[in-house]
């Protein structure tokens, strides 16, 4: 990836919702005044392809609700990038607030090589169904931060799932 400007928002809207998960993947708890419920217009979240994960796609006249995150270091925006992996590229959007007003942040959206469904994404039944699997996996996966890059840990991902 060039090299980029770290933003100071980050737009969450699948997996890093859940505080257990963005806590394993940021390396900390982020205190409840650093997240902020937001909506992000012009997208629906969908399901990836043999995956418990979403993606983001265009559509308009839809929104996607998430947390927007604010006050990571350096260190830490790294570490969701590394989480985020090449399957998805930063883009900055615009965020709405609830009681109005707007913001820019940077959120995920799928790479081109990333097969979508059009299932779409919930995530209530997410935290039912596979948030219990998805902890230790993610924690297993940013055990390798710093240690291994995206590619080489992937490689290793896959070729485990495969057997």
């Amino acid at each position: 990836m060039t090299e980029m400007t770290l933003p100071e928002t980050w737009f969450f809207f699948g997996s890093l919702l859940d505080a257990d998960v963005r806590h394993t993947v940021i390396g900390r708890a982020v205190p409840d005044e650093d997240c902020a419920q937001v909506s992000l217009d012009g997208y629906k979240r969908v399901r990836v392809e043999n995956e418990t994960y979403p993606a983001l796609i265009a559509a308009s006249n839809q929104s996607v609700e998430g947390i927007a995150v604010s006050n990571l270091s350096a260190d830490e925006a790294l570490r969701v990038l590394y989480f985020e992996g090449e399957e998805y590229r930063p883009e900055a959007v615009l965020l709405r607030y609830p009681r109005g007003g707007f913001d820019e942040a940077y959120t995920f959206l799928a790479s081109p090589d990333l097969n979508l469904t059009d299932e779409i994404w919930d995530f209530d039944h997410w935290v039912e169904h596979e948030l219990d699997r998805y902890i230790p996996m993610t924690e297993e996966w940013m055990d390798g931060y710093g240690k291994t890059d995206f590619a080489t840990q992937n490689a290793v991902w896959r070729s485990r799932l495969d057997n």
